[in-house]
């Protein structure tokens, strides 16, 4: 959770200066995520999964559904990302991958992912296409009917989805579950207000402070990424990332200019962020280790001095 992300973070630093380089880390991402969903999507045509709320759930080579959607969702972004950096015979690699993508998050059921993460995560990619690209609005309005078309496809495609899983986004049993953890995480705060547990210790700290009765006794996180900062690093969290958001917000400033390359990079790790953040309300951000390590990772790419 600590050491390995490090060295990673300072690999890409170190040894990959140049803008082809980390355009390679960049795709090494997509094909991890892309792998991940491939096994996923084999073991859900077996007829592997969780069965949850009337659905199966997609697993893949993780332990939860959720886990897995966590990791699918940061793939999804640096995907889309990629679609603007390839050449054009390559690109149609890098749509396929989004599209295989694309269907092994929706069959995680992770509502976390669909309602939190993915909105987010496509307002920011938008709002970075807009800003590089300010004629693709009134590219937009020149083409009003296909527009209005794509919008009608989209908006039943939702439709679909929702009904597909009526009865799991409205299972409300879970969010009850989450209350008690929050309810625990908080105190278990109370007690480690400075410096928290460190990494790892919640699972270990965290059942003390359950109420009687409670059932969630095996969680590695709060599902919470406020309570994941204060539990595990205490008020020093918390000071160490907004820090972080600052320095993310300055280098992405700098990077308004660059060239194409280097400015989707960015543009695909901050939408990539926007949609774990997101999920994160509900979830965890970086106490699960391939989570860490993706987030150092990406975390260089993105605030990586101008390779141009």
């Amino acid at each position: 959770l600590v050491v390995v992300p490090l060295i990673l973070w300072l690999e890409v630093r170190v040894l990959a200066p140049a803008k082809v380089d980390r355009r390679n880390v960049l795709l090494a991402l997509v094909a991890g995520g892309v792998l991940a969903a491939i096994v996923g999507l084999a073991g859900w045509l077996r007829s592997d999964g969780a069965v949850v709320d009337g659905i199966r759930r997609l697993v893949g080579p993780h332990f939860s559904p959720n886990h897995t959607a966590l990791y699918l969702e940061r793939t999804l972004f640096l995907s889309l990302a990629a679609l603007f950096i390839m050449t054009r015979r390559h690109r149609a690699a890098a749509l396929a991958a989004s599209g295989v993508v694309a269907v092994a998050l929706v069959l995680t059921g992770s509502r976390g992912a669909l309602l939190l993460g993915v909105p987010a995560g496509l307002a920011v990619l938008a709002g970075f296409a807009l800003y590089r690209r300010p004629g693709l609005w009134r590219w937009a309005r020149r083409r009003r009917r296909g527009m209005i078309g794509a919008g009608a496809v989209v908006t039943v495609a939702l439709l679909a989805l929702v009904l597909w899983q009526r009865e799991r986004l409205a299972n409300l049993q879970t969010v009850a579950l989450r209350l008690d953890v929050w309810q625990a995480a908080l105190a278990l705060w109370r007690d480690h207000f400075w410096a928290g547990v460190g990494p790892g210790g919640f699972f270990w700290s965290y059942p003390a402070y359950l109420r009687p009765g409670a059932v969630e006794v095996d969680q590695l996180h709060p599902h919470s990424l406020w309570l994941e900062l204060v539990t595990t690093w205490g008020v020093l969290g918390l000071a160490w990332f907004a820090l972080g958001a600052v320095a993310l917000v300055t280098a992405v400033r700098r990077q308004g200019r660059a060239s194409a390359t280097t400015f989707w990079i960015v543009a695909g790790c901050c939408a990539a962020f926007a949609a774990a953040l997101a999920h994160a309300q509900t979830d965890t951000f970086l106490l699960l280790a391939d989570l860490a390590a993706w987030n150092a990772v990406a975390w260089a790419l993105a605030t990586a001095p101008a390779a141009d």
